[in-house]
């Protein structure tokens, strides 16, 4: 926007900003930036531009942050004992937030709740993405029936207060905070009882830019503490993160030298065509799909699935030239 638009808006938030129950750090009220829709530049000269605005108000200026570092600002003043976070989209079963109270015992210091798409049968996109949940949902239950869970779901959680640790800004709940709570002796599991709602991308570009986002922890998320391989102390939960979430996150990397190394190895012997000649009918589906626009349940689950090891990629590019943003990109579909 322009600095009109800048005006407009801080203007509509005042009368916020001035209520004594709003969050406020060092006399700054405190603004979370979810969908960084402008560029860098473009954001710092509107943070300017309202730092001088609440000046002029008597503030002492104000706190612009990022979705995790907005969360790890408001627990500072949080006065419950269980902190219950949620998307800014997610609508909540009634039910919900009980549900996920009285799941805390001892030594439980983290609870999801289970995600439901409402739009699952619009498109393919999202009946693709629906069927993943689902099958992601399922595996959450066996490790939270087992031991602990090794991610969460951003769309409805709750953790102890005394117990919240501040992640950094570029780090998200879902994945950080079950591993935290497990290296530390603790359990994060599941309650799919507590159920939240959301939309799923309804199309391909919004899904494909959820997923790029969600690949920038790919890299770090891969062998993220050299404890997990300790299988005497932590048990299963070595078992689950090494199957389930590092296997994951190297998806991208599999495929690529998967790929490369059939190309070298194609002429020593018959097993290498045959994996070779596969590999290209695969890719050559999910070309012919995002072509042609073929519905077909097998083709859409190939296409889907090779969209996500696109995003991962583009994810593991975006860290390693530093492109990475501790902001959601803006998916339409999903509102």
């Amino acid at each position: 926007g322009d600095e009109d638009e800048w005006s407009k808006h801080f203007e509509y938030l005042l009368p916020f900003f001035k209520d004594d129950r709003y969050i406020k750090i060092n006399g700054k009220p405190l603004f979370g930036v979810f969908n960084q829709n402008n560029d860098a530049k473009t954001l710092k000269k509107m943070f300017e531009y309202w730092n001088q605005k609440a000046i002029e108000h008597g503030f002492n200026g104000v706190s612009l942050l990022g979705k995790t570092n907005a969360q790890n600002e408001a627990v500072k003043i949080a006065q419950n004992d269980i902190l219950v976070m949620t998307d800014a989209n997610a609508m909540i079963k009634k039910n919900a937030i009980k549900e996920l109270v009285k799941s805390f015992s001892e030594n439980v210091s983290y609870v999801t709740g289970k995600l439901e798409y409402i739009n699952g049968d619009l498109s393919e996109t999202s009946n693709s993405e629906k069927q993943y949940w689902d099958l992601d949902t399922k595996i959450r239950d066996i490790e939270s029936n087992i031991q602990t869970i090794t991610a969460g779901n951003g769309a409805l959680y709750a953790c102890i207060r005394k117990e919240y640790y501040n992640f950094k800004p570029i780090q998200c709940h879902d994945s950080a905070m079950p591993l935290y709570y497990a290296l530390n002796g603790k359990r994060a599991i599941a309650n799919h009882k507590a159920i939240a709602y959301e939309k799923a991308g309804e199309n391909t570009k919004d899904e494909y830019k959820r997923k790029v986002r969600m690949s920038r922890i790919v890299l770090s998320s891969i062998l993220p503490s050299i404890k997990i391989l300790n299988v005497f102390k932590y048990k299963w939960f070595t078992y689950f993160y090494l199957g389930h979430r590092t296997s994951r996150y190297l998806l991208w990397f599999n495929h690529i030298m998967l790929l490369i190394t059939n190309l070298v190895l194609y002429k020593q012997g018959k097993i290498y065509i045959i994996s070779l000649i596969f590999q290209s009918i695969f890719y050559i589906i999910a070309i012919s799909k995002q072509l042609t626009n073929l519905n077909n349940t097998i083709i859409n689950i190939i296409y889907y699935y090779c969209m996500t090891i696109i995003a991962q990629t583009k994810g593991v590019i975006n860290t390693i030239i530093g492109k990475n943003k501790p902001f959601w990109e803006k998916a339409e579909s999903t509102r």
